[in-house]
Order: C-alpha cells, then sequence, then structure tokens
C-alpha cells in the first residue's frame, strides 16, 4: 500500500521496486534491449555478411555480467538485515536504473550505429551533458541544503517561542508540562515559506507525527511525552485555519500541553 513499495523482501516487491509500475513494466525494458538487440544483428549482416559475431556475442556477455553484478552489490546487504527488518525504496534500485542506460549504451558504443561513428560523437555529446547535470546538480544541492538550514533555524524558533510560554505557564500555576498532544488546523502547512521541498524533503518538524514531539524534546532538552489527541480539541482546531504561529495555537492544561500545528 506504500509507495516507496515496503513490506519486506519478495520477489514481487523487487520487481515492483525496480520497474515502478508493475511486473508487466519487465517487458518494456525486455523489448527495447531486444530491438536494440535486433538492430545490432541487422547491421552485422550488412557490414560483416553474418549475424553474430565474437564481439557482440563477448559485448552482450559483458552486459549479462554487469547487471548480474549490479544486482549483487544492490542486494547483497539484505544478507546482513534481520529477517522482516527488510525496506525496499526506490532509491535502493538506483544502480540498477543506472545499468538499463549502461546496457543499451554497451551496444551502440561498437555496434549497430558505429557506422555513422556514434561513438566520438556520442563522447563528446556526453561529456557536454554530464558537465550540465553536474552543474544543475550541485546548484540544487545547494539550493536544498540552504533550505534545510533555513527550515532548521524556523523549527529551532518555532520551539523557543512554546518554550516561552511552557515556562511562563509553569512559573504562574507551579504545573510542570510533560505530556503533549498534538492537533491540526483545517489546513497544515507542511513547510515554511522560501524553502525548496521535494517530497518529504526540508518538510517542517511539527508537520510529521514521527518528529513533532521529537524535534521539541531536542531544541528544548525537556522530557515529554505525547499521547493522543482529545477529540474535543480535534474538533476545535479543525476549524481553525493560521498561517503563522498564535498563541491561541497553545492550551494548558495542568501538566499537559495542546499544540495545533497551523
Amino acid at each position: 500500500t506504500s509507495s516507496r513499495v515496503g513490506g519486506g523482501f519478495s520477489i514481487s516487491n523487487l520487481f515492483k521496486a525496480i520497474f515502478i509500475l508493475d511486473f508487466y513494466t519487465l517487458f518494456i525494458y525486455i523489448g527495447v534491449l531486444l530491438i536494440i538487440f535486433l538492430t545490432c544483428l541487422a547491421v552485422n549482416k550488412i557490414k560483416f555478411k553474418r549475424f553474430f559475431t565474437k564481439a557482440l556475442l563477448s559485448n552482450l556477455a559483458s552486459c549479462v555480467l554487469i547487471l548480474f553484478g549490479g544486482f549483487i552489490v544492490t542486494f547483497a546487504p539484505f544478507a546482513f538485515v534481520a529477517e522482516g527488518e527488510v525496506w525496499i525504496t526506490f532509491r535502493i534500485v538506483y544502480p540498477l536504473g543506472a545499468l538499463l542506460i549502461a546496457i543499451p549504451y554497451f551496444f551502440c558504443s561498437k555496434y549497430g550505429f558505429s557506422i555513422i561513428d556514434l561513438k566520438k560523437k556520442a563522447t563528446k555529446a556526453s561529456i557536454v551533458i554530464i558537465s550540465a547535470i553536474l552543474l544543475i546538480n550541485f546548484a540544487f544541492f545547494q539550493t536544498m541544503f540552504i533550505s534545510r538550514q533555513i527550515n532548521n533555524y524556523k523549527d529551532e524558533q518555532l520551539c523557543q517561542q512554546i518554550s516561552e510560554e511552557i515556562n511562563r505557564y509553569e512559573k504562574e500555576s507551579g504545573n510542570e508540562i510533560k505530556k503533549i498532544k498534538i492537533y491540526y488546523d483545517s489546513k497544515i502547512t507542511s513547510r515554511n515559506s522560501w524553502v525548496l521541498k521535494i517530497g518529504d524533503c526540508n518538510v517542517r518538524a511539527f508537520s510529521k507525527d514521527w518528529s513533532d514531539v521529537n524535534h521539541m524534546i531536542f531544541i528544548l532538552d525537556k522530557q515529554l511525552t505525547k499521547q493522543a489527541p482529545d477529540k474535543h480539541y480535534v474538533n476545535y482546531f479543525s476549524s481553525k485555519n493560521w498561517d503563522n504561529y498564535d498563541k491561541e495555537q497553545l492550551i494548558f492544561d495542568v501538566d499537559t500541553l495542546h499544540i495545533c500545528v497551523y
């Protein structure tokens, strides 16, 4: 049920992770490689008067070995992971995606299209394309990590504002806040402004249930226990819609703090 194809190491999950859509997508890859291979055979027939050559078969064997090696390198770590703890995600199989690009290159570099001297042209074009990709990636990651720093600062700043209210309440009431209950307004904001966000990258700490209270504990160095929200406050806060921090998002109740995430 997850887009990350989690749930254990199985042949079904393996194919879903590699080919993204489903098992039948495998035939697309096979079809593409088959067309390339048949093209190579046809060119061999024209150039060398025979379909198969020793060089072509050697190159095909190299592609198979490289693909097999990629599988081993990608999934060998699973042999050292306890059963039931394997979590297959798309990022794990990136090396296999690179192999699927590399295999056609093997064919094109020496066979089939060598009539138009693609190898030299492809090498020059590749240098230009790869250089452009590296520069774009460098700029992208710089922007992403600067955004991470901005996000960290804003998350910490919000925690400090909440901490000031906690300290004021504890001083005035004599009660110590030990429990936290999290709620959401009608339209939660998953990222701060002026922050690059892609997927779960650079989201606000409060917008995720696995980091909301945990990041408060870390930043404030205060032991807090997260508890299930009260239905009354769920209905109350869900009718609100804030765009920024407001003291009304905090409700103190003896040793419990109810926080509404905007």
